[in-house]
């Protein structure tokens, strides 16, 4: 055999031993790859927000929203629940519009948007426009919806809507009383009684901008986990 044709012989099994080795090459990249994904994955992980909720002791169905942390967590039998604060009372000009925003949802990622110093309308769900249509004298069911506000407020002038019980007034402040006997369900058009629902777990982010200047301030937003039994 001649130079010309081992030359030619060498180069083809060069070139078999190169594709041969291709594969292999490849699954070692996937390797480190994935070597490296495991690696990284506790990380990413770990950069999920991890809410740790103050035990509430409550038996009657109440929350408190006054004296409740700002992650709290309850724990009831499925009956009619009762959320007690205070507002001042609602009025025509902005520095007067005192309401409670309240959204509800099936997991804690509505938590996820809130940020203390946020402006109320940069959370999608507590900005302007957001609010749920409610009848007078307020929300008769509480709606699951992630993008939704509950706007509670009280008017105390004659005439005035009110979307709570006023359980008291003392000066400018309205111990209020909004009770849920029912919830709507994502998907649902109606309700289903709490009682129905044993076994669920509702997440609530309720808001009131105490000082009206639009800023989501330090302890203005509580966010509850409610574990119906």
């Amino acid at each position: 055999m001649g130079a010309k044709s081992l030359a030619t012989l060498s180069n083809l099994a060069g070139r078999c031993l190169q594709f041969w080795n291709w594969p292999q090459a490849r699954c070692r990249r996937s390797l480190l790859q994935a070597g490296l994904l495991l690696l990284l994955l506790p990380g990413m992980l770990s950069a999920q927000p991890v809410y740790r909720y103050s035990r509430q002791a409550s038996t009657d169905g109440v929350v408190d929203l006054s004296s409740a942390p700002d992650l709290a967590e309850y724990e009831f039998s499925a009956r009619p629940l009762r959320l007690v604060f205070v507002l001042k009372p609602y009025g025509a000009r902005a520095s007067q519009w005192n309401a409670l925003r309240l959204v509800a949802w099936e997991t804690s990622s509505i938590f996820d948007q809130i940020r203390n110093g946020a402006r109320y309308d940069d959370i999608p769900f507590f900005a302007a426009g957001s609010g749920l249509a409610a009848e007078r004298g307020g929300y008769t069911q509480l709606y699951l919806d992630q993008n939704a506000m509950h706007y509670i407020f009280c008017q105390t002038s004659p005439g005035g809507d009110c979307r709570a019980t006023l359980v008291r007034q003392q000066g400018d402040r309205l111990l209020l009383r909004w009770e849920i006997a029912s919830v709507v369900l994502q998907g649902q058009g109606e309700g289903s009684p709490i009682a129905a629902l044993g076994g669920r777990t509702l997440y609530l982010a309720a808001a009131i901008d105490a000082n009206n200047n639009g800023i989501l301030d330090p302890g203005e937003c509580k966010r509850l986990r409610i574990l119906l039994r």
